[in-house]
């Protein structure tokens, strides 16, 4: 699956919140600096 649309930082971000899960707070404070 390709998603030519989504930017690689989304898919990055996307990749390491599924391969580190305890990092949570760090996704969460990434999602609130990027909205």
């Amino acid at each position: 699956m390709t998603f030519p649309e989504t930017p690689k930082k989304n898919l990055a971000i996307c990749s390491i919140s599924m391969n580190l899960p305890f990092n949570s707070s760090f996704f969460r404070r990434a999602e609130s600096l990027l909205s």
